[in-house]
């Protein structure tokens, strides 16, 4: 900004485009961000702007409460027209404006704590909404629902105004800020959430859509003058510093990231992995579809468990932060294996009867009847990701000996002879 500008307020347009505006400069700056390409539009001395707001079809207004007036800079073709003054309030000192989505004006008067109200072809409701007895507006901001929000910079508050209902029930919330706050800017996102820059605090406090109280998201260096706020179209928040003359940003995205991601693993495996998240503070991690078996850290973003059954496995995760989710993330693997099954008892032929076994030895003899039950035994290394996992199969192991009562003589069948197999899973 030129020297001496004193950039007190900013705004952002539907093409990117900052408007920033300078009190002591009596202007109205444009610039992209990214270039060095400046465009200053005069308002004309003793006009100068505290306030800038964009409206539909990027119309630039400003409120200029040393004029009491209303600016307006609208393009035209190649160029701009600028209107110095739009509009006229007189004796209520404008500070701070915000437009509705039929183009309708709305200003915080500072100097009879007042909230105006001015057409899109300028005409004038001089006193829309009053403030408590006290108070002084300083900035104004409309949320999706076309609600009012106004800081009020003498009672360290924000207070919410319903445009639909009369003058004097209209306010219909008040959100406390820190004392001696004094609160200065006022902007609202896409999600409806109200941030909130602090002049003496040098600190950004946000009110998020349904909150009954507001949370410092952001403090700058003490001295700092924090003025004028908005959120750009790429969910940016910018903030001016009067003090220091420069425009600060605040990334208010919410960013998830699987950081250890889950390969295919056997069926009896431990499975583990992890998310991180950027955003702003605090930040949460949720699943809606989460399995059963896997439990997810909240706070963490990691997750483990031991899955009971083969098959795929898909779910996703999200990131909640203070003013907003991110979008989901999708985990999925597969289980490979199945659980232990026991061999069939064999069954006889109808008509036909199995002899008993019959085992020599001294003393009484006994008859021993054997089925092969299911067990487990150690599997071979896959090569998904190196994990060892249990093989599941039926029968003896590979060279065990069978036990015998009696005194250890051989086993005769007539009949029937009973095989045991054991399944054997290639990996």
């Amino acid at each position: 900004m030129p020297a001496g500008s004193h950039p007190i307020d900013v705004a952002v347009d539907s093409k990117g485009t900052v408007w920033s505006a300078n009190i002591d400069g009596h202007s109205v700056g444009s610039f992209v961000p990214g270039t060095v390409m400046l465009t200053v539009f005069d308002l004309g001395v003793g006009v100068g702007p505290e306030a800038v707001a964009v409206g539909p079809n990027d119309i630039v207004y400003t409120a200029n409460g040393s004029a009491n007036t209303i600016s307006k800079i609208e393009r035209m073709g190649a160029g701009f027209v600028t209107t110095a003054k739009f509009a006229e309030l007189v004796g209520a000192q404008p500070l701070a404006l915000a437009i509705d989505a039929a183009g309708d004006i709305y200003t915080a008067n500072t100097n009879n704590g007042t909230v105006s109200k001015v057409s899109a072809v300028g005409r004038v409701i001089d006193v829309f909404a009053k403030l408590p007895a006290g108070g002084h507006p300083d900035a104004i901001a409309i949320d999706s629902h076309g609600m009012l929000y106004v800081a009020d910079t003498d009672h360290d508050s924000v207070v919410k105004i319903d445009p639909s209902k009369p003058l004097a029930t209209n306010i219909i919330a008040t959100y406390q800020l820190a004392a001696g706050a004094k609160p200065f800017g006022l902007t609202v996102d896409a999600r409806d959430n109200v941030y909130v820059t602090n002049r003496a605090t040098s600190t950004v406090d946000v009110i998020p859509d349904g909150a009954t109280v507001a949370t410092t998201i952001q403090t700058m260096p003490v001295g700092s003058g924090l003025t004028g706020i908005t959120v750009s179209p790429a969910n940016v928040l910018l903030t001016t510093s009067f003090a220091r003359a420069v425009v600060s940003s605040l990334d208010l995205t919410t960013v998830l990231t699987l950081t250890k991601p889950v390969a295919d693993v056997d069926l009896g495996a431990s499975v583990s992995g992890s998310f991180t998240a950027t955003g702003v503070d605090p930040l949460t991690f949720s699943s809606a579809d989460l399995p059963a078996w896997l439990t997810l850290n909240p706070t963490t973003g990691a997750f483990t468990g031991t899955p009971p059954t083969s098959g795929p496995v898909s779910f996703s995760v999200v990131a909640n932060s203070l003013v907003g989710a991110s979008n989901p993330v999708t985990v999925s693997f597969t289980v490979i294996g199945a659980a232990p099954t026991a061999t069939p008892t064999p069954t006889s032929t109808p008509g036909q009867t199995t002899p008993p076994t019959t085992v020599p030895g001294t003393g009484g003899g006994g008859s021993t009847g054997g089925s092969a039950g299911g067990g487990s035994g150690s599997g071979s290394t896959s090569g998904r990701g190196g994990s060892t996992g249990s093989l599941a199969h039926t029968g003896a192991d590979a060279g065990g000996a069978v036990g015998l009562v009696g005194s250890g003589l051989g086993l005769v069948a007539l009949g029937i002879v009973v095989g045991v197999r054991r399944r054997r899973r290639t990996v």
